[in-house]
């Protein structure tokens, strides 16, 4: 039944199409399917990276689906077959040691990269090595963004990490790369070490579209400012810049003296016209950049952007 701004029931009674219009929304259908969607783009995204440009030249960025590559290209075993079958008896081991919080989004995530793999067979996109790394570490990592924007996950490293995590001493980032590093040390054994770097660097462009995906490219810059000065350099940036700033009370650790701590969200272009206003409001003041991504405010993306995502 399609819930929108009329209801296709609408000729039965008004008092059905509320029931169905607070049912749709209790349960979420808006949003669910949505969702759904973009974990069906994200995989087959990440499948035509996977058999257009790594499988012809023998690479692969880690993970589970790595191992399936190598299974693939070693002894035959079909690309979609092996991706599904490492993949459930992971998800069957997370669920029965870290409880039940990987959901049908994961299942789906799964059975979806495993299909595409299977079903989207491209001939070969190149023979060269070094643009089948970059390539399709920009298809895997795109795909795998969309996937993640979406919610839904494809399971493989995440729940080896997840394990890994919970029987040894690692970090979560830690054993995220444990498990990669892994895949592709095998490769290099497998297929040479010439393949097994070049997988390396697959999986540093994989990782790097995964996160251009996420945040954004549109990424801004955080700057705190320790000065004796607070109001006034906070005036002049809200002045010359016309960005608004919060100031905190500080203290420093050296001199016992007593600080303000000024933060200032600005774009990157406004980077050295803020150092100039800055060291004009006070020469000695301290300052550090940093990169922030998904602003939401005045002056930078607004709530609806985020309610109509995840809407």
């Amino acid at each position: 039944m399609k819930v929108g701004n009329r209801c296709p029931l609408e000729r039965v009674g008004r008092g059905f199409c509320r029931v169905a219009s607070r049912f749709a929304g209790a349960v979420g259908i808006g949003r669910w399917w949505k969702s759904y969607l973009g974990i069906t783009l994200g995989t087959a995204v990440t499948a035509l990276g996977i058999n257009a440009f790594y499988v012809p030249n023998r690479l692969n960025d880690g993970g589970v689906t790595g191992v399936a590559i190598l299974l693939h290209l070693v002894w035959g075993v079909p690309l979609g077959v092996g991706i599904f079958g490492l993949n459930v008896p992971l998800f069957l081991a997370g669920a029965r040691v870290l409880g039940g919080g990987f959901g049908a989004r994961t299942l789906f995530g799964i059975a979806a990269l495993s299909l595409w793999s299977q079903v989207l067979r491209p001939p070969p996109a190149t023979h060269d090595l070094l643009l089948g790394a970059v390539y399709g570490g920009v298809l895997s990592g795109l795909g795998l963004g969309i996937v993640f924007r979406s919610q839904g996950t494809t399971g493989g490293t995440d729940l080896v990490a997840r394990l890994l995590v919970r029987y040894a001493p690692l970090t979560m980032g830690q054993g995220l790369l444990a498990a990669d590093l892994v895949v592709i040390a095998a490769t290099s054994l497998v297929f040479g070490l010439t393949l097994g770097m070049y997988s390396l660097f697959a999986l540093f462009v994989a990782t790097r579209m995964v996160d251009a995906v996420q945040w954004g490219l549109d990424y801004s810059k955080a700057a705190w400012i320790i000065t004796e000065r607070g109001g006034t350099v906070a005036k002049e940036i809200m002045d010359a810049l016309g960005r608004g700033a919060t100031v905190f009370q500080a203290r420093g650790a050296y001199t016992g003296r007593d600080k303000d701590a000024v933060l200032v969200v600005i774009s990157r272009s406004e980077v050295f016209a803020l150092k100039a206003v800055t060291y004009r409001a006070d020469p000695q003041a301290f300052l550090v950049f940093g990169e922030a991504h998904e602003v939401y405010g005045e002056g930078f993306r607004q709530v609806e952007h985020l309610e109509k995502r995840h809407g």
